[in-house]
């Protein structure tokens, strides 16, 4: 990561320290500084206290919500550990006492307090806006099956390069069936800019894929049924999956501009207005040149209009609400499976959206170049 940033974490955690090194950490929920965005400033980022509400050993990084862990291997080709979990090994966690609670004293222990705190917030934000989202308390296992990995390496393909700059959600079956939801934050070694894991709106996007395959992508497999009906649909469902994470990424921030934090290139910014346009629908038929996150762009700025209209988080509770609608949405019904169309979803969206169906309506004919 860059030098100057982590140096910059360094000295404002110093900062914060009384200067006494804690004898012990209290198990439960406590107050721990970490890496989190400055309210109303775009792009600013700050270390400050934060209670995290479901952590019960700070000093093992573990809470209700999975444990934080670091992997010197290649995940790709770690098959065994990603089945089992053995492999993974725990951050020697370095804590201080502080005024307002913990304090990292190195930046692998404030990475991890960090990346926990990331998806506290993303769990919280979803939970509070679709109760089946609610994981930690539909499912006592959750936590043993969720793993957060402050560090890892991952090849695009065999011996090729290592994936430095990135953030993900890797979900895993295992052998019998059980899904495990491994959330991976890459060394982001050449990134100038705020590292993808210290990144809170980029790890909120990551924990939405997280919540979107729980809410989708699993009960329909469970189904039997085909997710989806041929390459438009298939590809037309990453963009939506991808736009989503951006919109939620964007409510945990309340910066609509949030991926440029750590990519200032990118036209990933919600707030601008875009369209979708010849090109990506032509995209979308063959899978040439296409880029999902291009697609997912267009979805999460035609969000960003509709939430401005109705209010972020009506429009989140729609969305939630969505993520489960897709499975029985009649304007998605296809011949073997779903077929997903940016107009479909639109139809699905204006649908449950009820009274305020016409600002839904209007900001995707908008975006979509058509009536609805």
């Amino acid at each position: 990561m860059d030098v100057k940033f982590k140096n910059l974490i360094g000295a404002a955690a110093t900062a914060l320290l009384l200067g006494g090194c804690g004898s012990s950490i209290s198990s439960g929920p406590v107050s721990v500084s970490v890496i989190q965005p400055i309210a109303g400033r775009a792009c600013g980022y700050q270390v400050a206290p934060a209670r995290l509400e479901t952590m019960t050993s700070l000093s093992a990084l573990q809470g209700s919500l999975g444990r934080v862990v670091y992997f010197p291997g290649d995940v790709d080709n770690s098959a065994s550990t990603l089945e089992t979990g053995a492999g993974f090994l725990s951050i020697d966690t370095q804590f201080m006492k502080g005024s307002d609670g913990y304090v990292a004293s190195d930046y692998r222990t404030l990475l991890g307090a960090s990346l926990y705190y990331a998806v506290e917030t993303g769990y919280k934000l979803h939970a509070r806006l679709n109760a089946a989202a609610d994981f930690a308390a539909k499912d006592s296992s959750f936590a043993a099956k969720t793993t957060i990995i402050a560090d890892a390496r991952r090849a695009d393909s065999p011996g090729g390069p290592y994936v430095e700059d990135n953030a993900e959600y890797f979900p895993h079956n295992r052998a019998d069936g059980t899904l495990l939801n491994y959330l991976i934050s890459y060394p982001n070694r050449d990134v100038a800019e705020l590292p993808l894991g210290l990144n809170l709106g980029i790890m909120v996007h990551e924990y939405t894929h997280l919540v979107f395959h729980n809410l989708f992508y699993e009960p329909g497999f469970h189904r039997h049924s085909n997710v989806t009906e041929g390459t438009e649909s298939e590809l037309t469902l990453a963009a939506i999956d991808e736009g989503l994470a951006d919109y939620f990424g964007y409510l945990a921030t309340g910066d609509a501009a949030f991926f440029q934090c750590s990519f200032p290139g990118e036209n990933r910014n919600l707030a601008q207005p875009k369209q979708l346009t010849q090109a990506m629908r032509d995209a979308l038929k063959t899978g040439d040149n296409y880029d999902s996150h291009e697609g997912g762009a267009v979805f999460a700025a035609v969000n960003y209009e509709i939430g401005q209209a109705i209010g972020p988080e009506e429009n989140g509770k729609l969305l939630s609400a969505l993520m489960v609608d897709f499975l029985t949405c009649p304007e998605l019904k296809g011949t073997t499976g779903l077929k997903f169309t940016f107009e479909g979803v639109a139809r699905c969206h204006i649908r449950l959206a009820g009274a305020r169906s016409t600002e839904v309506q209007a900001a995707y004919s908008r975006a979509l170049g058509g009536a609805l």
